[in-house]
């Protein structure tokens, strides 16, 4: 009896020492994927200079809870819940560039570990491990991943939320992993509304099986009812925030996979992988993949079509890439297998594959890392050059800022730009100027933005300030006037109460340095040609 007892322990230990490798090996492979995206993410992570919308996070983020909750009954509902998250996570780790930035990265991270999963369930662990790397190496994913915005998260729970439904799926009826699943459906939807498209892709998924049709659709009703109120606010503020956005055209349905991707050259690598996905076994589950790389883009194109309001933006389809690096891993993993039948040697295959994908998009990376690359809304497209450098103009400024000192900023194209916050973050607390011009502040107004004086003239004579630095938007480069941008009536009540000693162009903006002394009116213009007198050394014209 002992005997046998102990012969079956023995067994009994074998098999789980035999499994726990395979153990190792099925936790390692994602979390390797994550830490490699970590890695990409990070490099150079503090280098571009934060753009527009990340300052518009950092704005929002430093407010008292219940200013953020009335600027959101106002503007950017829809972002609400990331400014809520980066609201409590400025209050831990403070609001440096790094510590702005690091949670997307970690959030790409995240994704990148799912993605793996996700392929290695699909299509088996050669494809897990090849779609987490095929992730990690895509352009956007690092581009998005040094971003102080929500896309990130929103490819995180869109990827987390492929995998509780495809659980689901294989757990039949029951009620909890479906209630998990409806909770993802929810929680990406609060990052970002548009990102439900996702759940079209869904579909495909949940149609295979006649068993999940009816739970798919009650776990998405669920998922959706707690997303009403955000649905109704944000189609009243869609006018203030989104009226940009072009109507889809041909060359915008053409370009716009190299947008998600950020790269032209990454892009057909992972197009000719992902075609390679569907010569294989499992034609159904591919075509699954297809559909949720695919229908995604497909159904907010046709609804910014149809609609009245474009929503075809190429980092609001950010969420679609998961889907392209599953196909793009299996892709891969079938290509290796019919290159060699060794596991290793597959491997290597694998492995020179990937270095091929990273190779595309190695110029793309270099470029996103660049001082303005944020600005570059829809690169790869060619840069028209606007971008500000708010970082050498606080630079400029803290250089020369003695006590006392006001500040003043172009009012002209202020709500586009922010300058006055961009100037604000990188002078920081202990080198911030009076505003001389502002009459609001953006928490006094519930709203992202602050508003100049209607009268500066008599906002001027208050402040009283000994010396005004003025930062004014100069896209053009041109240094010859210091007031460009700025409003009429500001820059004569300026210039009637002081002149300009120096002015400093930096990347799209002037900062100029005013002290008392009204500003000498300007030489009037020749009405004849002039006449030239010698001067015993050289000719003197009385046309100035």
């Amino acid at each position: 009896m002992g005997t046998a007892v102990a012969g079956a322990a023995r067994q009994v230990a074998d098999r789980v020492g035999a499994a726990s490798p395979r153990r190792r090996s099925r936790a390692l492979m994602p979390v390797g994927c994550g830490l490699v995206t970590l890695l990409l993410c990070l490099f150079r992570i503090t280098h571009p200079v934060l753009w527009r919308d990340e300052l518009a996070t950092w704005t929002a983020a430093r407010r008292d809870t219940s200013e953020l909750v009335r600027m959101l009954g106002d503007i950017d509902a829809s972002s609400g819940a990331y400014y809520l998250f980066m609201h409590a996570w400025t209050a831990v780790f403070g609001d440096s560039v790094l510590a702005l930035r690091l949670p997307s990265a970690l959030a790409m991270a995240g994704t990148a570990a799912c993605v793996a999963v996700l392929a290695r369930r699909s299509f088996g662990p050669a494809a897990g491990g090849a779609a987490g790397l095929v992730f990690a190496l895509i352009p956007a994913v690092s581009r998005y991943g040094q971003e102080a915005r929500a896309y990130a998260f929103v490819c995180l729970t869109a990827a987390v939320a492929t995998l509780l439904l495809l659980r689901a799926i294989d757990a039949g009826p029951r009620l909890r992993p479906w209630s998990w699943y409806a909770a993802a459906v929810a929680l990406t939807g609060g990052w970002h509304l548009v990102a439900l498209a996702v759940l079209v892709g869904h579909a495909a998924f949940a149609l295979q099986r006649r068993s999940a049709r009816g739970p798919f659709l009650l776990a998405v009703a669920a998922g959706l009812v707690p997303l009403v109120p955000l649905f109704a606010l944000g189609a009243s503020q869609r006018a203030a925030q989104i009226e940009w956005i072009p109507a889809p055209d041909t060359d915008m349905v053409q370009g716009m996979l190299p947008r998600v991707v950020a790269s032209g050259p990454a892009t057909a690598a992972l197009l000719v992988l992902a075609i390679g996905a569907c010569t294989g076994p499992a034609r159904r589950t591919v075509a699954c993949w297809w559909a949720a790389a695919v229908l995604p883009t497909t159904a907010v194109l046709l609804v910014s079509i149809l609609g009245d309001q474009s929503y075809f933006l190429a980092r609001y389809l950010l969420f679609t890439l998961p889907a392209w690096a599953v196909l793009a891993g299996q892709g891969a993993a079938l290509l290796a297998a019919r290159l060699t039948r060794r596991t290793t040697h597959r491997r290597v295959v694998v492995a020179a594959v990937v270095l091929a994908l990273a190779a595309c998009g190695l110029p793309d990376q270099r470029t996103l890392r660049g001082v303005g690359a944020h600005e570059r809304r829809s690169y790869p497209d060619p840069s028209l050059g606007t971008w500000l450098d708010y970082a050498a103009a606080a630079d400029v400024i803290r250089a020369d800022l003695r006590p006392g000192d006001g500040i003043a900023y172009s009012a002209a194209g202020q709500r586009i730009w922010h300058v006055d916050g961009g100037i604000e973050y990188y002078l920081g607390d202990d080198h911030r100027p009076d505003d001389v011009l502002r009459a609001a502040s953006g928490p006094d107004r519930d709203t992202l933005w602050s508003v100049d004086c209607p009268d500066p003239d008599a906002c001027l004579d208050r402040a009283a300030a000994p010396r005004i630095w003025l930062v004014a938007v100069n896209l053009t480069r041109q240094p010859d006037n210091p007031y460009r941008g700025i409003r009429t009536d500001t820059a004569n009540a300026l210039r009637a109460r002081y002149h300009v000693v120096t002015s400093t162009p930096v990347h799209g903006l002037t900062v100029s340095l005013l002290v008392p002394g009204a500003t000498p009116p300007a030489p009037e213009p020749c009405t004849s040609a002039p006449q030239l007198t010698w001067s015993g050394s050289e000719f003197l014209s009385d046309c100035p």
